[in-house]
């Protein structure tokens, strides 16, 4: 039996070609009756019609592939971002590659320069740093790309969706200052990274205007998960008149960490340790600062697509850096202390 081809479809549909070819699309605004569209999409599914993805591609000079960047497949922020962009990109008619480059070495040519040779038609840049030259290949090669979650370049060359970190910062020292607490703590991530370097001038600003009346201490540059359990350790050291009864971690991989190390180290929260988190959904138990990951994703993905289809035009859409709003989920790890 012959391979069905758009031809065969439309010939035995009696209908053109290019209307076939729209339909199995997913073109939106297509002039098409509902039940012809159905009588397409059914006979396509009977015949086992799978596009020619080569083909079209060497015809249109597009794979209708978008490449997604993120530095760890295994964080559920970063699954939220992935799951928000590929909904839309799928609606769109195109498929997204994840793929991993790392934060925490100097490697990513070898990831980075291939996308500009064709691969795929645009970059979604979940990963990188403040100052990161890996991505100058895609701006040399013209490849529409968008940046989401964090700036690398201070927000003033390539388009950013992120949240407001640095407000991040500050509400996470009001809502330990509100609960009553006044020696605190926050563990923060990798520092060459702008969203962590934002949430500590953040944290910082607010803290710093209750001294000497709070007693903080900050441990930054926290990178691999040795290291934040090395950090909560030098924190709970005794003497406990000395310890924090307030901690602040702003990543959602650290803080589950945390909470994981109090229940080993027979510390109890929020008796002994109140304890705030982040992330891009509400957790079930763990207090904390939530910003719609997802919606993150279907904003950058929705302006990388506008840029791929009109690379010339400049004003297609506002970028969305500080545009998402910061929820406060209350969960029950975060409490008064002990007394108050």
């Amino acid at each position: 039996m012959p391979k069905p081809t758009l031809k065969s479809l439309a010939a035995e549909l009696q209908v053109d070609v290019s209307l076939v070819s729209r339909v199995l699309r997913r073109v939106p605004g297509v002039r098409v009756s509902e039940a012809k569209r159905a009588r397409i999409l059914a006979l396509a599914e009977r015949a086992g019609y799978r596009p020619d993805r080569l083909g079209r591609s060497l015809k249109t000079g597009r794979s209708r592939i978008v490449a997604m960047l993120t530095p760890d497949i295994t964080n559920p922020f970063h699954s939220l971002i992935f799951r928000g962009a590929e909904h839309v990109a799928q609606q769109a008619g195109y498929n997204v590659i994840l793929m991993h480059l790392s934060d925490i070495d100097e490697t990513g040519a070898d990831v980075v320069t291939p996308l500009t040779e064709g691969q795929c038609d645009g970059v979604l840049i979940a990963a990188g740093r403040a100052d990161d030259d890996r991505f100058a290949p895609l701006r040399r090669a013209h490849l529409p790309h968008v940046v989401i979650n964090r700036p690398i370049d201070g927000g003033r060359d390539t388009p950013c969706f992120a949240p407001d970190d640095r407000e991040t910062g500050r509400l996470g020292a009001r809502l330990l200052l509100q609960a009553g607490h006044v020696r605190v703590a926050a563990v923060l991530g990798d520092m060459r990274l702008a969203n962590m370097q934002a949430r500590l001038e953040g944290f910082r600003e607010i803290v710093d205007a209750a001294a000497p009346r709070v007693e903080t201490t900050v441990v930054a540059d926290v990178r691999s998960r040795e290291e934040v359990l090395a950090a909560f350790d030098r924190l709970m050291a005794p003497p406990a008149s000395r310890r924090p009864t307030a901690l602040f971690v702003p990543h959602s991989i650290h803080a589950q960490l945390v909470f994981e190390a109090s229940l080993l180290r027979e510390i109890r929260i929020p008796q002994q340790l109140s304890l705030l988190g982040y992330g891009g959904i509400a957790p079930p138990a763990l207090s904390a600062i939530v910003v719609s990951a997802e919606r993150m994703g279907q904003d950058a993905m929705r302006y990388l697509l506008a840029r791929i289809q009109a690379p010339g035009e400049t004003a297609i859409a506002q970028t969305g850096l500080g545009a998402y709003p910061l929820t406060f989920s209350p969960g029950c790890t975060l409490r008064p202390p002990a007394g108050a």
